[in-house]
Parts: C-alpha cells; sequence; structure tokens
C-alpha cells in the first residue's frame, strides 16, 4: 500500500546529484576565469615598449597623467613627481596578506634613501571608498611615513583601476567572487612596486614582499641617480 510520498528512483538521484555537480563546477570554473582576466594585466607591457637604455634598465611604458588626492588632502599629480625617480605601489588599508609586507618594505626603502635623495615614495590604495585621507594618514602613522617622501594617495575607484591597467601594466580591482575565507579582502592588486624614473617612464618591477627584490631596486635607483 503507498504512504502517498512520492519516491525518486536511484538513477534521479543519481543525475540530478550529477547536475549539480557540474553546475558548481561550472561556476567555479567561470569564477576562476574571472579572476584570471583580472590578473591578466600584472607585469604585461607593450613589446615595442621593452627597448634596452643607455642604463641598461628596459623602459617597460610611460606614466600618463593622473591627479589623485594625498593623506594631507592635497593633489598628486604625474607632473609634480616629474623631475625625480619614485616607486610606486598599490595598497589598502585593510588587506590582511601583502600590504603590511608590502609597506614594510617601503618603509625599510624609506629609511635606507639618504636624507638628501629626491627619490620619492607613492603608495596608491585600491579601496578608495574606505581609504579617506584622514584613514590614509593614519595608516602612513603605522609605518612612519614622512610625507615629504612617501605619499598614501587615493582617488576614484575606476581612475585608480585605469591607472594600475593602462599605466603601470599592473592587476588592481574588486574581487568578482570575493570569498573571506580564502582572500585577504574583497580587492586584489599587484604585490610588485614599479621604478619610474624621472620622465615618468616605468623602468623596473620589483616583488614589494621579498628583500632581496628590493636590494635590487634600489641598485637600479642608484644608477637612475647617476
Amino acid at each position: 500500500m503507498s504512504d502517498g510520498r512520492r519516491r525518486f528512483s536511484p538513477g534521479f538521484v543519481t543525475l540530478v546529484a550529477l547536475a549539480l555537480l557540474v553546475a558548481g563546477a561550472a561556476w567555479a570554473w567561470q569564477a576562476r576565469q574571472a579572476r584570471r582576466a583580472l590578473y591578466a594585466t600584472d607585469g604585461q607591457v607593450p613589446a615595442v615598449a621593452a627597448m634596452s637604455s643607455e642604463l641598461g634598465l628596459p623602459i617597460l611604458g610611460e606614466i600618463p597623467d593622473f591627479s589623485l588626492v594625498a593623506s594631507d588632502g592635497t593633489a598628486v599629480t604625474a607632473r609634480n613627481l616629474e623631475g625625480t625617480p619614485w616607486v610606486a605601489n598599490f595598497i589598502f588599508t585593510t588587506c590582511a596578506g601583502v600590504c603590511p609586507l608590502m609597506s614594510a618594505q617601503m618603509a625599510r626603502l624609506q629609511e635606507e634613501l639618504p636624507d638628501d635623495s629626491p627619490v620619492r615614495l607613492l603608495s596608491i590604495t585600491v579601496d578608495p571608498a574606505r581609504d579617506t585621507p584622514e584613514v590614509l594618514r593614519a595608516y602612513a602613522e603605522r609605518f612612519n611615513a614622512r610625507p615629504e617622501r612617501w605619499q598614501f594617495v587615493t582617488g576614484q575607484p575606476q581612475q585608480i583601476y585605469a591607472l594600475a591597467k593602462d599605466g603601470f601594466h599592473l592587476g588592481a580591482g574588486e574581487l568578482p567572487d570575493y570569498d573571506p575565507d580564502r582572500d585577504d579582502g574583497p580587492f586584489f592588486h599587484s604585490s610588485r612596486l614599479a621604478l619610474v624614473d624621472a620622465h615618468r617612464r616605468i623602468r623596473g618591477y620589483y616583488e614589494g614582499t621579498e628583500s632581496a627584490q628590493v636590494d635590487r631596486l634600489q641598485k637600479d635607483l642608484a644608477h637612475l641617480l647617476e
């Protein structure tokens, strides 16, 4: 006698389970593809730009005009930085992963530069909604940043992401599949430091979490200052 409940055959249950498994795999693949596409610009430069120079450092691109806002509320522009080499990176203040390591290396670079060095350091947030000038100022204080040497800047999100991708040839943006159990925050950005010469030309990339790479950056900086 039937109890009135609908029963599914083992084969039907297996098909449903397989369908769910395939759908989950497809979603994961699409998420990975989206993440891969976002990171794809990191370190990629136009082949025509990768030419040698008289100093032996390649010319890897040119920084376009930009205007961002520093932690003291003043404007920082590409033109302001012309005339002296500078080093840039992308961070956000709530990042619990590479950002503190990168900032520690930038702080080390700041301290090891001679007092009379003209070199400037620039940290650009990828989370401008949260990282207001006030928040950036507090973050800068954590790393003993001297404003005359090392500035933290913010701006409009799409402006910053376009500058990272099209100007620095580095990945930066919002994660399309943010997972708090896996990611350091809802944003991604390159962990590289970019060395820019006095003419706004990118001359090198360096892993910003590795002391040996920052040592190499300092040697290249010395060449640019000769």
